[in-house]
């Protein structure tokens, strides 16, 4: 987990250099292909973890979002996070590891 922090943050600071060249839309696909795509590999293994580690993606998460939409740090992210991806980290944690017991 670690590592992928410390990749999650280097990646947001490449995408951050090319937020004056894209649109929203732009890049929302880019963060949503890098970042949450990265998040998402295998989290169904962080069931269980501390609850700071937990926060440290959820950390990656909100960053990614608000380089998207351009929030300050004051701004809250929950409504657009909605429309960037929809989960929370912790919540996109159970519905995988939901979603895989039923199948």
């Amino acid at each position: 987990w670690y590592q992928r922090r410390v990749r999650g943050y280097l990646k947001l600071r490449d995408l951050a250099k090319m937020k004056t060249f894209l649109t929203v839309k732009q890049m929302s696909i880019l963060v949503q292909a890098v970042i949450i795509s990265s998040l998402d590999y295998c989290n169904c293994l962080y069931y269980g973890c501390s609850k700071s580690v937990v926060a440290q993606l959820q950390s990656i998460q909100n960053r990614a979002c608000r380089l998207v939409y351009g929030l300050k740090k004051q701004q809250s992210v929950d409504e657009k996070l909605m429309s960037l991806h929809g989960l929370k980290i912790r919540e996109r944690i159970d519905f995988k590891l939901c979603l895989l017991t039923f199948k």
